[in-house]
């Protein structure tokens, strides 16, 4: 089960969130009867964490393809080269990281004239329970029409302390 956690509760399970770019190399493999694909992630920005910038890391996604066999999970995340994310990360295990939360780890930006534009997950094929644990109110929530990064990360660095 996947419950809907505020943006400060990921990022207090988090070991980092970063700011970071993907490449376009990637490479699936078979880890017992399903495809994962690693992926190398530029770290531009480290806005909590164990990690540092400038600086590359590889991150483990669920699904891919080998050869003709292609695998998928709903709410996996997909990490396009190129396109800037916000990242929330788990600890490295054998020099690998994962998303937490699947497809709810990962904030697209936006390049505006204005800076950088921090828009909320898209969660398309997760169905997210409501967090029962109990919980003050969010301190930062990305609305709808997303949010700077710079007011974003100055918020979860104040949520978090």
């Amino acid at each position: 089960m996947l419950y809907a956690r505020p943006v400060e509760a990921l990022a207090r399970d988090a070991d980092a969130v970063v700011v970071a770019t993907p490449a376009a190399a990637r490479h699936a493999f078979w880890q017992g009867r399903r495809i994962f694909t690693d992926v190398t992630v530029s770290v531009d920005v480290v806005i909590t964490g164990r990690v540092a910038a400038p600086s590359t890391v590889t991150v483990r996604l669920p699904g891919g393809t080998v050869g003709e066999v292609g695998q998928s999970l709903a709410g996996a995340p997909s990490l396009e080269a190129g396109a800037p994310v916000v990242l929330f990360l788990s600890a490295p295990h054998d020099g690998v990281r994962s998303v937490l939360s699947l497809s709810a780890g990962v904030l697209p930006l936006a390049m505006t004239a204005a800076g950088p534009w921090v828009r909320p997950a898209r969660t398309e094929g997760l169905t997210l329970l409501p967090d029962p644990s109990p919980a003050p109110p969010p301190r930062v929530v990305v609305p709808p029409e997303g949010m700077a990064l710079t007011a974003f990360a100055s918020r979860l660095r104040e949520a978090l302390r």
